[in-house]
């Protein structure tokens, strides 16, 4: 069997040729936040700096489909439009002022990271304290009882891999490492580029993170899952979390060892 080389919509581009379109509205001077749901979504949109509707929806209910409408409409969230990726949602204006901080910078392929970083964090549920780090690295922060995971997200992008190989030689020495790859034929490019560097990395891959939630290491027969990291973060979350939800659901996917890898196969599509 072939390795997955299926993609998911926030891959990127190995040309470095997506781009993207912001909707801004003003501020609305009259808005009051009138409900839990757009509470809810205030602080998924402080934590998560850029998402899906796919995504809040998922972690906080069908009702954030229309809050999300109200707040963008309220100059609370910004659109992002790219043309060859679901919306993406982050941060406008009024919400900035109202936390008092910066907008997140709106610039690839940093943006594409942080949303499939994001997807590993929805897929556990929200039952770990989490929060998208920024442009540079690590892509998100994840803390799962006493330990600290970076979580790093390289895409399809021109000099992505001098990007993760930086990030790693900066990881902070009590930090643990999470890969999210936008392929498992990337992660086991990784994996066996990372090897030498004599530190335990966990993988996984978009496709992987579609529904389920699951983790694997690289060994010298390709990727077993790593039932222990998938273990702890079952019974050892933070269920007093903000957003804390039941709905952790754990991939019983099992990759087949022993799978020799595949050259990148993707077409470029220039943007509409």
């Amino acid at each position: 069997m072939e390795i997955e080389r299926a993609y998911g919509p926030f891959c990127g581009d190995p040309e470095g040729a997506l781009t993207v379109r912001c909707v801004s509205y003003p501020p609305d001077p009259g808005f009051v936040v009138r409900s839990d749901t757009q509470a809810e979504l205030i602080d998924f949109a402080a934590r998560l700096k850029f998402f899906t509707k796919h995504q809040a929806v998922r972690l906080l209910g069908a009702a954030a489909e229309r809050q999300l409408k109200a707040l963008h409409k309220a100059g609370y969230l910004d659109l992002l439009l790219t043309g060859r990726t679901p919306p993406i949602y982050t941060q406008g204006p009024g919400l900035a002022e109202l936390l008092g901080t910066q907008r997140p910078h709106v610039r690839m392929p940093g943006l594409l990271r942080v949303v499939a970083a994001n997807q590993l964090y929805i897929c556990l549920g929200g039952i770990v304290r989490y929060e998208a780090a920024g442009e540079e690295w690590p892509t998100a922060v994840l803390t799962a009882g006493s330990n600290i995971y970076w979580v790093l997200a390289p895409r399809l992008w021109p000099g992505e891999d001098l990007w993760l190989d930086s990030a790693v030689d900066c990881m902070d020495a009590d930090a643990r490492l999470i890969i999210v790859a936008p392929s498992e034929q990337h992660a086991l490019e990784m994996a066996a580029s990372l090897v030498t560097k004599g530190i335990l990395v966990r993988y996984t891959w978009d496709t992987e993170l579609k529904e389920a939630f699951c983790l694997f290491r690289y060994t010298a027969r390709g990727f077993v899952v790593d039932e222990k990291a998938v273990d702890f973060f079952r019974g050892h979350g933070d269920n007093e979390s903000e957003g804390a939800s039941p709905s952790f659901v754990v991939s019983t996917t099992r990759p087949e060892h022993d799978r020799g890898r595949n050259n990148l196969n993707t077409e470029t599509e220039k943007p509409k």
